[in-house]
C-alpha cells in the first residue's frame, strides 16, 4: 500500500496539505503554553538610579572613627560613596565610641516601586552596611532623601577655638602659620593668631600640717590651655557651614591636622571674612 496515493492523500485518507496544517497547529500549542509561562515569570525591568540618603552609624570604635572620611567608597558591590559627615558625637558620656550621622550616595535598584541597595530594601529604619578596603560599619537609614546633594559652595571664615590641656610636646610645635590640608593637598585652614596661652589649672586637695585643715588649691600643670584664631575654608550647604565634613557651630568640635601634629578643640566663635 502506497503512503501517498495518486490523489495526494496519505494512506488514502488525508490530504498532505491538511496534514501539514494539523501538524503545525499541534506544534504551536506547546510553544504558546511555555511561552506564556516565561512571560508571566519574567523579572520586572530594573532601573539604575542614584540617591543620597541619610544614615546613622552607631557605636563606632575609635580605630574606625580615625580612618572614616568623606569620599570613602563602598567596595562590597554597593557602589556607594560617603558624601558628608553631618555630626560626629560620643555614643555616651562614658564611652570613647562615636555616633556618626552621614550622607551616603548610593546607586540603587528599583523593582516595582521598592528601592534596593545590595539586595536589601532601603527604607527609613532599615539596616545599612558600608564596607571599604579598610573598615566595615553598619547603621540605620533615617532619611531617604531625593536626587543629589544641594549645591555647595566654598566660604572663607574665621573661627575662634579653645584647646584645653595640651601636652608640652604639642604646645612647643603649635605655632602661627601652621596649615591644615585636604586629601588633594590643598590648604583648608591656617593658624592666624594665638589669642591666649596659659598653663592648665587644676584643683588639688591640700592638708595643713599644723591645723590638719583641708582646702582646695589651684595648681599650674605643665599642660597648656590655648585659644587661637583660624582662617578656614568651609563648604556651605543649605545654609550650614562644614569644615572637613563636620558642621561648624559654637560648641562643636574642631580638628586641625598638620604634617607634624593633630589637635582637637571646641569652637567658641565664628566670624565672616
Amino acid at each position: 500500500m502506497k503512503i501517498i496515493d495518486e490523489k495526494g492523500r496519505i494512506f488514502g485518507r488525508i490530504n498532505v496539505i491538511d496534514f501539514l496544517v494539523i501538524l503545525f497547529l499541534l506544534l504551536l500549542i506547546p510553544m504558546l503554553y511555555f511561552g506564556s509561562k516565561l512571560l508571566i515569570h519574567m523579572e520586572p525591568v530594573v532601573e539604575k538610579k542614584t540617591r543620597i540618603i541619610q544614615v546613622k552609624f552607631l557605636n563606632i570604635i575609635p580605630e574606625i572613627d580615625r580612618v572614616l572620611k568623606i569620599g570613602d567608597i563602598d567596595v562590597d558591590g554597593g557602589r556607594g560613596r560617603l558624601e558628608a559627615i553631618l555630626s560626629n558625637r560620643p555614643t555616651n558620656t562614658d564611652s570613647s565610641n562615636r555616633d556618626i550621622l552621614a550622607l551616603v550616595k548610593i546607586s540603587y535598584d528599583e523593582k516595582a516601586g521598592t528601592l534596593s541597595y545590595k539586595q536589601v530594601p532601603v527604607r527609613i529604619g532599615s539596616p545599612f552596611s558600608f564596607t571599604t578596603d579598610f573598615y566595615g560599619v553598619s547603621g540605620m537609614v533615617i532619611d531617604l532623601g531625593t536626587g543629589d546633594v544641594s549645591h555647595k559652595r566654598e566660604k572663607p571664615i574665621e573661627i575662634e577655638v579653645r584647646f584645653s590641656n595640651i601636652i608640652p610636646e604639642l604646645a612647643r610645635v603649635f605655632r602661627i602659620g601652621d596649615t591644615d590640608t585636604d586629601l588633594k593637598d590643598m590648604e583648608t585652614g591656617k593658624l592666624k593668631v594665638i589669642l591666649s596661652d596659659k598653663p592648665t589649672e587644676t584643683l588639688e586637695l591640700k592638708q595643713s600640717s599644723l591645723t590638719q585643715d583641708q582646702h582646695m588649691m589651684r595648681v599650674n600643670s605643665l599642660n597648656r590651655d590655648v585659644v587661637a584664631l583660624f582662617d578656614v575654608i568651609c563648604e556651605e550647604n543649605s545654609g550650614t557651614l562644614f569644615y572637613k565634613g563636620v558642621p561648624v557651630r559654637i560648641g562643636s568640635s574642631f580638628s586641625f591636622t598638620t604634617n607634624f601634629y593633630s589637635i582637637s578643640g571646641v569652637v567658641i566663635g565664628i566670624r565672616n571674612k
